[in-house]
């Protein structure tokens, strides 16, 4: 049994108190430091609260890896303490020109393990799922939503009860090895920065920065699919693009889109904004028109009457390497005396608790070191 503030978590999102609760379970001291007044300011408070299946990643990356795990520890964890929760499965629709773009996603779902149907045809999608369209579509029956702000409390009453203390309003930074919460030095023997938005201001090791995403949301008002509906992602960006997603209170929404929203590491963003000049002007009329939202929706729900009025924000921190270049995995940086996650965005809710026990069992492992 390890005594004290052994390990400090700087961040109280998803990851970060997952990683505290495992750490605490293994006799572990830890405090968790939240630069905001309250739980859910960034990404694991912004999200499509969607549960997904892990069909979409390359197999074998900690995505697929970390999804399908998490996404079974997350469901006992929500059966448990009695979370909101509906399993309503997925579609995903493709259009003419996507053929090769679906068959890749049909081969990673089977060489993932995810269950998965190919309705291969339009009428096959249309008995199945008459308000969507398209030439085929994959069913992903395993998918569910949930309300990932209570899904967060509930983890932090229970990181509490096995001793893990929380502080809000505690803006951490990092001089080297030092952490500084408040100004104040606190010295943990081990620090793990699960922070977000934030990671910049903590890692000194710059192979990776983060720039922030912001993606609206507007209400989809008729008709309401009871399953959520997504395009065929591109492969060449980590975004999953406009999709209309059921919410567990009966409310269903189209969003998000992906624009450049603060931190912004200058000379890194331009290296992205060349790299990705006609998606991220395809991506900048939704953000801030009803009427191009609605476009994009249609594409694959004809019938869909989409809101004037954005309803909430998405948010996004992603990794960007010294290149300009988005990171399509999960990123997890060791430093000394420090662990720090770079890069945890969709599936990171889904996959949360993976993650965190992945992150704790490595920082056992130094801490027995």
């Amino acid at each position: 049994m390890l005594d004290g503030m052994d390990v400090a978590v700087v961040g109280a999102g998803l990851v970060g108190i997952s990683t505290a609760l495992h750490l605490a379970r293994r006799g572990v001291g830890v405090t968790v430091y939240e630069a905001a007044p309250s739980l859910g300011a960034g990404q694991s408070g912004h999200n499509s609260n969607v549960i997904h299946s892990g069909a979409f990643y390359v197999p074998g990356s900690l995505k697929a890896d970390f999804a399908i795990r998490g996404r079974g520890m997350l469901e006992d964890f929500i059966h448990a303490n009695m979370l909101p929760y509906r399993r309503v499965g997925k579609l995903v629709v493709q259009q003419k020109g996507e053929d090769e773009r679906f068959d890749e996603l049909v081969k990673r779902a089977s060489a993932n393990g995810v269950e998965a149907t190919v309705l291969d045809s339009r009428s096959a999608l249309h008995d199945f799922e008459p308000l969507a369209s398209g030439e085929r579509a994959l069913l992903l029956p395993s998918v569910a939503v949930t309300d990932f702000g209570q899904v967060l409390k509930a983890l932090v009453d229970e990181a509490s009860l096995a001793g893990v203390e929380v502080k809000f309003m505690s803006p951490c930074v990092m001089e080297g090895t030092r952490l500084l919460a408040n100004d104040r030095d606190i010295k943990p023997r081990h620090t793990v920065v699960a922070a977000g938005t934030g990671f910049n201001r903590l890692c000194g090791d710059k192979a990776w920065r983060v720039i922030g995403f912001k993606g609206a949301y507007r209400s989809v008002t008729s008709p309401k699919p009871e399953r959520p509906i997504y395009a065929v992602p591109d492969p060449r960006y980590p975004f999953l693009g406009v999709h209309v997603t059921p919410a567990i209170d009966g409310t269903v929404t189209a969003g998000p889109n992906a624009t450049m929203h603060p931190p912004i590491v200058a000379g890194r963003a331009l290296m992205l904004a060349a790299r990705n000049v006609r998606r991220g002007l395809a991506e900048l009329p939704a953000r801030f028109s009803s009427t191009a939202m609605r476009a994009h929706v249609r594409r694959y729900v004809p019938d869909a009457v989409v809101g004037r009025e954005v309803v909430k924000y998405g948010v996004r921190a992603q990794a960007v390497d010294r290149r300009g270049r988005y990171a399509d995995d999960f990123v997890i940086v060791d430093g000394p005396g420090a662990t720090f996650i770079a890069n945890a965005p969709s599936p990171g809710a889904t996959a949360c608790l993976a993650i965190g026990e992945h992150i704790a069992t490595g920082v056992l492992q130094r801490l027995a070191g």
